[in-house]
């Protein structure tokens, strides 16, 4: 509330966000969040990731941010409905900035930025992870949980970011057992 009070033009961009997001979320045919949780991930996100670029970027109002709010809102459903980890949609949202007219689903499909999903994918990627850090194995098969993490991680790492934590997470636990 403080950051929204203090710069009126960002509680005006959130406003306009949150809008496109609820237009959303009644269009969809499968209610992804909510209208509360999406309001909440709006402030997040223009509070945390979009303030930081603003300032980086010496934006001191609205003319000068060149993402739409609807572009916005459309990263930020990419997020809600599972389509992209946290770590992409950071490295969109910056990416926007250099590409201000092009929306986020145009950006993930030029820069190759899209989630991996695919089974057999993320499988040959586990099993390389697995290969290359026995000792994490040997730690998560003797009950140590905070080495799936790290098995997670290390996924994450050689997919670029761009693999589905959930489904790295099931794939490692279904092949470690």
């Amino acid at each position: 509330i403080e950051i929204l009070v203090q710069e009126p033009w960002l509680a005006q961009f959130y406003e306009e966000v949150v809008s496109e997001l609820y237009e959303w979320e009644e269009a969809s045919p499968k209610k992804v969040m909510g209208e509360v949780l999406l309001s909440q991930l709006a402030a997040n996100w223009v509070n945390t990731d979009l303030k930081k670029i603003i300032s980086a970027q010496e934006i001191t109002g609205r003319a000068d941010l060149d993402i739409s709010a609807e572009n916005f809102a459309e990263l930020l459903t990419l997020i809600a409905e599972g389509s992209v980890s946290s770590r992409i949609a950071k490295d969109l949202l910056l990416k926007m900035f250099h590409h201000p007219h092009t929306g986020p689903r145009d950006i993930l499909r030029q820069e190759s930025m899209e989630q991996i999903s695919g089974d057999d994918e993320l499988r040959a990627a586990v099993q390389q992870v697995i290969e290359s850090n026995a000792q994490a194995v040997q730690d998560y098969r003797k009950g140590k949980t905070q080495s799936l993490q790290f098995l997670v991680g290390q996924v994450m790492k050689e997919t670029k970011g761009r693999g589905n934590p959930e489904m790295v997470k099931h794939i490692l636990t279904d092949i470690l057992g």
